[in-house]
Parts: structure tokens; C-alpha cells; sequence
């Protein structure tokens, strides 16, 4: 009965398990009356209470809003331990921080797990101090003592004799980790870009020379920078009109080559009026190809925490070799100076030309920055100081993919930093086995024993005159691979040659340089600010974690989950609690194939498991053992009034 009335009093405990009494016969003897007689009767003489099983069904699992009430999905057991230095078990997981910062039981016990030691106490400068918090204690102000960490994804578990109470400091600080890698994505358009200077022919340095032999027309000059154009370059175009006395015209076009001449052979002017000479008018147009620009800038962490930025500046080499394009780049790391002022002209102040630029026609003035030490920027009024400057180059194919670039490495304030457009193109050699034609297909086969199944292969037929057709097959298991090309194109007594190869890279995954792409402006790079504890939570492995002001999280600590060989043999010392004994053996952890220790149930947080006891059974059984009792404290007393009639009676 005793045993009925607790379970029920503990109906709403979290984490409580429940109990079934168990009984034992005292004796029991089989007389017989005779010994033929096939008829039996077993007389016991009573029961008595044997022991008690512990039922470990679980419990239903109950949502809470504390981030450290734990549950369990599984068997096991957790941790904790006692102010004697006591172990305990127990499945109510209803834990807190206490004012030690120690994650403890409703009754004090300390939780136990295996510590990422990651955490150390630091000093730290008062600003730093002041963000993370300040005691009051009798009218006193105390910064405390502050710990750092270091970042964690996971804490392993450790053997069951190293774990130990979880202690979560609450002045904890994540130090910044500067950036070290970035990586960068976006297109380079190539569109071209001119820009047309207007010249007057009376100004060239050089005369043009006009053949005219009836209605064919024959021009050339050599080009020379004239007055307002002091680039012209191969590859420039000179645009001209030539006229008849009737002032028809017609325009005509020459490009400038490496020694800036340019001609216009045996062109037919039979639309004009050749039967009078044929004049030039007097304006010449110079149509020239100017570089593209495109800049890129995103932020990096430096070494002390500041946000710092990387400024890239490409430049389109002009004029491009064959169907390349060529981008020429400037690499910077810029700091924050100051806001870059513009301010009204004052007559009655006197400038200093050493550090103003004072521009009388606009009346405005403005401070005259280093650009080898400065960078300004116009559009959002900013003055940057120039940590580290370099150059480098990237090279894109005709299909706009990355074939090669030269990157530097920048210094950011010290701390490498590696720049990453993307893998430039690349490709292996795959064997090729035959070349066969059959009817009008052609069929070629191959091995490629190092490219992944499924992978394609791309395969160069030519010819003896050179011409050639491109096929794909895609590599089958076994390494080998079969491409049938559809209507051979060459003839039946051609000689063919095949080559095969597979692409590594395709140069589109980083930076890309086309006209009719698209893609967008992604920068990936690590290294973060410096961060301030903000809560401390579980993820889904058993870590609890620490959540920082910069987004950044670490583990501190893994909750332990200890298991027996036999729970039942576990001792109960309070309504939750339990001890191990001789009968349920030592506390373990499980291991997987790897012999590394694991928990063996998920713990949950936000949840717990709620009492196991079915009240609907737990009534009827102690009904049950009242009426029993009852029952039998009657029998008794019959007896009793029995033997005390017999001795009436002998009386």
C-alpha cells in the first residue's frame, strides 16, 4: 500500500518512476491423503512483500520554455552530483544556472558532462569590460571577471571518470578571427564600350593621301596624335566621308594598325559623281574602344576586430587578343579615415595649397589626399586610408569561363589574405581506343579508368584537312566509354584522328567575363568580429552552447548520459534519484564502431519527461490491496473469536 500511495503521490514529478510491489510465498507443502490418491492439495501458509521493480517505461514528453530543461528519448540516465561529492541518476531533467554559474537540479546537484575546455579567464580592456556587463552589489559597481573562448563545433565525450559539473560563465568573450580567404563570384561584362573624338583634317600632321582612278577610290595616311587625342592606338578606327562636287557622300572606314596607318584600297565610288573630282570632307572621326571598369568591394575582419574593406578595380584590356578578354585589376585594402568634406569657398580665408585644392569656378574646396596613401570615394563622401595595394590579371575564353588569373596575396594589417576568383579552366586527357565508321555513323570508343561513373567526355574528330566535328559520351562502369556520332560528315576514305578529354573545371563556378550572362555579386570569406555572450542554449548533438552578439556560436560543454548493466538493480534514495549498487553494476557510456564514446539518446531541450505513473492503475491497485487487507484483518479476527469459544467450551 505503501508502495501504490507513493507512485500516486508522485503522479505529477518529472521524471519520476514508478514501482510495482512484488510478492514471495513464506512455504508452501503438497500433502497427499493417500499416497495412490491421485488427488493433491497444495497448502500455502502465506506471502510476503518481496521486493519492488522499478517500471522504466518513459515518461510523455512535455514542452517547457527553459532552454536547459532536458529530456530524454532513449534509456539512460543523467548525471549529477551531490555536495559530498555523491553521484546520482536520474531522469528529471530540470536544470538551472545557479549563482556559481554551475547548471544545477531543482535540489542543488550539480550536472555532470565532459567540458570543452575551451574557456579561459581573460583580461580584457574596460570598454570591452563595459559591454560585457557590470555587477551592483551594495550601491558597488564590479566588472567581474571576464572569460574568453575558443570557437568549438563539437565536444567529444569523454570516459565516464572525466566528467564533471558544467560551469557557463556569464561574462564569456569570443575573440575576432581575421579574414584569411576571400572568394568572390560575378561577371565581367566585355561589352564594348568607344568613345569618338572629332578631328579636323586641316589639323593631322600628316596629309591623307586620295588616288583616284575613275570610279575607284584608294586612301592611306599614317595617323599622328593630333590636338584633343593623345591616345590613339591599333586597332582604332578612322571614319571619313568623301563627297562630289554635287556634296553626295559616302562614309568610309579604316582601322589603325600596330604603326598607326591605316588604308582604304580600291574602294568603288560609282554611287558619287566620278566625272569630277572627288574631295574629302573636312572632319575625320577617330571612333576608340575605352577599357570597361567594374568595381567589387565587400567587408573583412582585420586582426583587432575592425571591419576594414576590400576594394577591386578591374580594368578591360583594350583591344583584346584573339576571342580572350583580358582584365586588368587592382587589389586594395581599405580603413576608414574621415568623411570626405566639400566645402563652399571662403574669400576671406586664407588656404594652405599645400593641403587644399581651391577651385575658383565651382567656389568649392576640398583637402588634397596622397592617392598613393588615400583612397576617396565620391559616392558615399568617404576617405579611406590604403592598407595594402596590389595588381593582378584574370583571362576569360570566348564562352566568357576563367582560364587563368594572377592573384596577389593581400596583407590585412599583417594576416594573409588569399583572394579566389573561381578554378580556371581545366581539363585531363581520356584514351581513345577506335575510330570506326559504320554505315553513316561514326563510332568511337575509349577508356577513361580515372574519371567518376557518369561523368562526361568530350571527343575532337578531324580530319586530314583539318576539319572537325565534336562528340560526348559519358563514362560507363568499368571506366569505358562509347560516343556515336550521327551522320558522318567526312567521307568514307577519310583518315580520322580523335583525341577525348574531360573536363576538371569548367571556369564558370567563380568570376566570369560575358556579355549575355548573367550572375550575381557573392563574396564568400571567413573571420568574424568580436562577440559578446548573448544566452546559452542545446543543439541537437548534447552541446550546450554559446551564443555570441555576432552570430558566431560555440560549444562549451557535452551533457553526459550515463547507462547499466542492469537498471533495475539501481537503488532509489529520493523520488527521482538513484544510486548504482552491486546489482545494477557501474555507470557506462556506449561507444560506436570506432570505439569513441557516444550518448546513446538524444536530449532534448525545451522538453521534459513527465511522471510514468497511470493513475487509473495506480487507484485500482491500492483498492485492491485495501480490500485484501481488509479481507484478511477479518479472517484474523474470525479465528481469534473461535479459539475463543473452543477454550469456552472446554471450560
Amino acid at each position: 500500500m505503501d508502495i501504490w500511495a507513493d507512485n500516486i503521490a508522485n503522479v505529477n514529478t518529472y521524471g519520476f518512476k514508478s514501482a510495482t510491489p512484488e510478492f514471495s510465498t513464506i512455504f508452501a507443502t503438497t500433502l497427499t491423503g493417500n499416497y495412490f490418491d491421485g488427488t493433491t492439495n497444495n497448502i500455502g501458509l502465506g506471502s510476503r512483500p518481496s521486493s519492488s521493480a522499478i517500471r522504466l517505461e518513459q515518461g510523455t514528453l512535455q514542452p517547457s520554455d527553459n532552454v536547459f530543461d532536458l529530456a530524454l528519448t532513449n534509456e539512460g540516465w543523467f548525471g549529477v552530483q551531490g555536495g559530498a561529492n555523491q553521484l546520482y541518476y536520474t531522469r528529471a531533467g530540470l536544470f538551472t544556472i545557479d549563482n556559481q554559474n554551475r547548471l544545477v537540479d531543482p535540489s542543488g546537484n550539480y550536472l555532470l558532462g565532459t567540458l570543452g575546455n575551451n574557456i579561459t579567464p581573460t583580461t580584457l580592456p574596460q570598454q570591452t569590460m563595459l559591454a560585457l556587463g557590470q555587477y551592483y552589489s551594495n550601491g558597488q559597481i564590479s566588472l567581474g571577471q571576464a572569460y574568453s573562448i575558443q570557437a568549438l563545433g563539437n565536444v567529444a565525450l569523454g570516459p565516464v571518470d572525466t566528467q564533471m559539473p558544467i560551469t557557463l560563465p556569464d561574462k564569456l568573450y569570443l575573440p575576432p578571427e581575421p579574414t584569411t580567404k576571400l572568394s568572390y563570384q560575378a561577371n565581367l561584362n566585355p561589352e564594348i564600350i568607344t568613345e569618338t573624338a572629332h578631328l579636323v583634317q586641316n589639323n593631322l600632321a600628316t596629309p591623307i593621301s586620295v588616288t583616284q582612278n575613275g570610279e575607284i577610290l584608294t586612301l592611306s595616311g599614317t595617323f599622328e596624335n593630333a590636338t584633343g587625342v593623345s591616345n590613339a592606338k591599333a586597332g582604332d578606327k578612322i571614319v571619313l566621308k568623301v563627297l562630289d562636287q554635287n556634296n553626295k557622300a559616302l562614309t568610309l572606314e579604316a582601322m589603325l594598325d600596330e604603326n598607326l596607318q591605316w588604308s582604304i584600297p580600291e574602294y568603288n565610288i560609282s554611287a558619287l559623281d566620278t566625272s569630277r573630282p572627288i574631295g574629302l570632307d573636312n572632319e575625320i572621326k577617330l571612333v576608340q574602344e575605352i577599357p570597361n571598369m567594374e568595381r567589387f568591394t565587400t567587408d573583412i575582419i582585420a586582426p583587432d576586430g575592425s571591419k576594414d574593406l576590400v576594394n577591386m578595380v578591374f580594368t578591360k584590356r583594350v583591344p583584346q587578343e584573339s576571342l580572350q578578354t583580358v582584365w586588368d585589376g587592382v587589389f586594395e585594402i581599405l580603413r576608414y579615415e574621415e568623411p570626405y568634406i566639400i566645402e563652399t569657398y571662403d574669400p576671406n580665408r586664407v588656404y594652405d595649397p599645400a593641403v587644399y585644392n581651391v577651385d575658383l569656378q565651382t567656389r568649392q574646396v576640398t583637402k588634397i589626399y596622397d592617392p598613393e596613401d588615400f583612397y576617396i570615394d565620391t559616392g558615399s563622401n568617404k576617405v579611406y586610408r590604403i592598407i595594402d595595394r596590389q595588381t593582378g590579371n584574370a583571362t576569360f575564353g570566348g564562352g566568357g569561363e576563367l582560364l587563368q588569373n594572377t592573384l596577389p596575396t593581400l596583407s590585412n594589417s599583417g594576416q594573409p589574405l588569399a583572394l579566389n576568383l573561381g578554378e580556371p579552366y581545366a581539363t585531363t586527357p581520356v584514351t581513345v581506343g577506335s575510330t570506326v565508321a559504320e554505315g553513316n555513323n561514326l563510332i568511337i570508343t575509349g577508356t577513361a579508368p580515372n574519371i567518376e561513373v557518369g561523368k562526361s567526355v568530350r571527343i575532337l574528330i578531324e580530319n586530314e584537312t583539318g576539319r572537325t566535328i565534336l562528340a560526348s559520351a559519358v563514362v560507363q562502369e568499368g571506366g569505358t566509354w562509347r560516343a556515336v556520332y550521327e551522320n558522318n560528315p567526312f567521307d568514307q576514305d577519310a583518315t580520322l584522328t580523335s583525341s577525348a578529354y574531360h573536363v576538371v573545371h569548367s571556369g564558370y563556378e567563380g568570376m566570369i567575363s560575358h556579355v549575355d550572362l548573367e550572375k550575381g555579386r557573392v563574396a564568400q570569406k571567413d573571420g568574424h568580429p568580436e562577440g559578446f555572450l548573448k544566452a546559452y542554449g542545446m543543439d541537437g548533438n548534447g552541446n550546450v552552447i554559446a551564443e555570441f552578439s555576432n552570430g558566431r556560436s560555440s560549444a562549451v560543454a557535452k551533457v553526459a548520459v550515463y547507462h547499466f548493466q542492469n537498471d533495475q538493480g539501481l537503488t532509489r534514495t529520493t523520488s527521482t534519484l538513484f544510486q548504482a549498487s552491486s546489482n545494477s553494476g557501474e555507470a557506462i557510456f556506449y561507444t560506436n564502431e570506432n570505439g569513441e564514446f557516444i550518448l546513446g539518446s538524444s536530449i532534448l531541450s525545451n522538453y521534459l519527461e513527465s511522471s510514468n505513473v497511470n493513475l487509473a492503475t495506480a487507484l485500482t491497485e491500492l483498492i485492491v490491496m485495501q480490500k485484501a487487507f481488509s479481507g484478511n484483518a477479518k479472517s484474523i479476527t474470525t479465528s481469534d473469536e473461535m479459539i475463543q469459544n473452543a477454550i469456552q467450551m472446554k471450560k
